[in-house]
């Protein structure tokens, strides 16, 4: 674990096996710690973060925001949904939540400094954000920004045969910004008036599963970057953000 001085950020870096689950407890655990109740999932889409079960439990106000109505009917009844673009600015009189929450989501945004500043108008004071995204450090993103469309969709299905369920279909991605906590990352994110509390950023990956022998090199690659990490050779991050103090 590394520490940078401003806003006292603290890095992490873990293997990816657990990732989404780990970042589940991690939204929960705040929402718990914090009493948080006004909660925004935006790019929720067809699979909300969070269960109904525990909506219900903590009486939370729990609305889904994206920018397709047909996305959003895939999540199914019981949700607050609300169709939102937010590749376009918005406008600072809207809704505030205690926390903001975007799942694999920021590598599908082709303008992030409009983005996280959405994020920003958003959240009341005291609030958080927590994003969960791929990065473009590793070879799978980087062949999946690269490649056309049609064949990284070929590939995507021939590696991942669960994305033919129309859940879990696959979307244009840009991967601005979307690196591991590199000093230029970090700086871009502050630039839009988001303090960052944690950056997480995790190594390896399973789309190799399907072809033994490199599979059991990206599991050596990963334990090395364990041993000796580097944020340029991320797989997946994560981010806690909060409004960050500005002078009047």
């Amino acid at each position: 674990m590394a520490f940078l001085s401003k806003d006292e950020l603290r890095i992490e870096y873990r293997d990816a096996g657990p990732a989404w689950e780990e970042f589940r407890d991690l939204v929960t655990t705040i929402i718990t710690r914090q009493q948080f109740r006004y909660v925004a999932e935006i790019g929720a889409g067809a699979n909300p973060l969070i269960p109904l079960p525990f909506v219900d439990e903590n009486q939370l106000v729990y609305r889904l925001i994206d920018y397709s109505a047909d996305e959003l009917m895939k999540a199914g009844p019981g949700y607050e949904k609300q169709v939102v673009d937010f590749q376009l600015p918005l406008p600072p009189s809207g809704d505030k939540f205690d926390l903001v929450i975007a799942q694999m989501t920021l590598e599908h945004i082709e303008h992030p400094a409009v983005f996280f500043e959405n994020i920003r108008l958003m959240l009341r004071p005291g609030g958080r954000a927590c994003l969960f995204f791929a990065t473009v450090t590793n070879l799978p993103m980087a062949l999946n920004y690269l490649l056309p469309d049609s064949l990284s969709h070929w590939l995507l299905l021939k590696v991942q045969p669960f994305r033919k369920n129309e859940k879990h279909g696959k979307f244009p991605a840009w991967y601005r910004w979307c690196f591991g906590p590199t000093r230029k990352n970090i700086s871009r994110i502050r630039s839009t008036g988001l303090s960052i509390e944690l950056y997480r950023g995790y190594f390896g990956h399973n789309y190799y599963r399907r072809i033994p022998p490199l599979q059991r090199l990206e599991e050596l690659k990963t334990r090395l970057l364990l041993r000796f990490p580097s944020p340029r050779f991320c797989t997946y991050a994560q981010l806690v953000l909060f409004p960050a103090e500005r002078a009047d």
